[in-house]
């Protein structure tokens, strides 16, 4: 059994659902059966969205490094970072390191492909589709991207949930964004920002999502068992 490191607090929620999910991703008989993890739940590296959308905040990458780098020295045989934008950083943090991060980028583009889906909703932070995060994955496998026309809106969503403001109104403006890309006739959605992943439970179940938090669970479950 491997043990896992998570470069978390990007959202701390998120990061507290990817441990739910692995944990409810493994069939066990006892405490010993978990996959090991050690979350590195850094509430301080600086804001993603304010250093590569509005281009006025610290650089992520050096805190990034760190953490990554503290957690291979705590012997994690694999690492693992539930943040889709901060997989802008994704070569910077491998510079030095001596073991795997999982991307997650990656991992969710083979993922939709292998479910033959081909024009996919992707519901992000405004930042994953300024920067092309999944573009280079996409090609490779033949996807087609389409994103909400409203970055604002969705940042909203977002921020909402990041300052635990979520309700009702922010449920249905939600909604109402993925109805408005399923009318360009996607086949599927990805989910591709780990705060957007807590609403999944109030989605129609009528439409395809992929969840790009799940995708990473799957991942850690098979590399941390060998499988």
């Amino acid at each position: 059994m491997k043990r896992v490191g998570i470069l978390g607090g990007m959202g701390p929620d998120a990061t507290v659902l990817l441990m739910q999910k692995v944990i409810a991703g493994v069939n066990v008989d006892d405490d010993h059966d978990h996959i090991p993890m050690i979350v590195h739940q850094n509430t301080q590296v600086p804001s993603r969205i304010k250093r590569l959308l509005e281009g006025n905040g610290d650089n992520p990458a050096p805190v990034l490094k760190q953490m990554a780098l503290e957690l291979e020295q705590l012997n994690c045989d694999l690492l693992a970072m539930p943040c889709n934008t901060a997989h802008y950083y994704y070569d910077e943090i491998c510079e030095k390191l001596s073991v795997p991060l999982l991307n997650m980028i990656q991992l969710s583009a083979k993922k939709l492909f292998e479910h033959q889906l081909s024009r996919i909703g992707i519901l992000a932070s405004p930042a994953v589709k300024q920067l092309g995060l999944f573009e280079g994955f996409f090609k490779c496998y033949d996807l087609e991207s389409y994103f909400p026309d409203d970055d604002d809106r969705l940042l909203k969503i977002i921020k909402a949930i990041k300052n635990g403001s979520l309700n009702q109104s922010i449920i249905e403006e939600y909604k109402s964004q993925v109805f408005r890309l399923k009318d360009l006739n996607c086949d599927g959605f990805l989910v591709a920002c780990t705060e957007l992943s807590i609403l999944k439970p109030h989605m129609p179940k009528s439409i395809t999502f992929l969840d790009s938090l799940d995708c990473l669970a799957e991942a850690i479950i098979l590399k941390a068992t060998n499988k």
